[in-house]
């Protein structure tokens, strides 16, 4: 048997989660033995109001820095990711990732976007 049934044009959007990052700055700066702080900010969608959480991904060959996670709490939509560079951190500039994590149907989803940051190199007087 077949049974048709007419309706109305349905539009469905795919997005790949439902949160979007905001621009972060073109180029973060940090000197050697020094912390610096990274406004993060998203903009929720389609009444997602769950923990959202920011890692910073440092590219391998790059070491002393320490970017501790970041929890944006459910309805927030923002914090400060901070980023500490070691006495002996990797001079010079790096491509890094902040990523975003959240869950939605039980599934884990990112949202990523790069992030140059330059290392400056603090001299020792003796």
């Amino acid at each position: 048997m077949n049974v048709t049934f007419v309706s109305s044009p349905l539009t469905i959007k795919i997005t790949p989660a439902p949160i979007t990052f905001n621009p972060l700055p073109a180029q973060v700066v940090v000197k050697q033995g020094e912390k610096v702080d990274l406004a993060v900010a998203i903009t929720r969608l389609y009444g997602f109001a769950e923990q959202v959480s920011a890692t910073g991904v440092i590219p391998g060959g790059v070491s002393g820095l320490n970017i501790p996670k970041l929890d944006i709490a459910g309805g927030q939509n923002q914090g400060t990711l901070a980023i500490a560079a070691a006495e002996n951190a990797t001079v010079g500039e790096h491509q890094l990732t902040v990523r975003l994590t959240l869950k939605l149907n039980n599934q884990n989803l990112t949202v990523d976007q790069p992030l140059s940051l330059v290392v400056q190199e603090v001299k020792k007087t003796e």
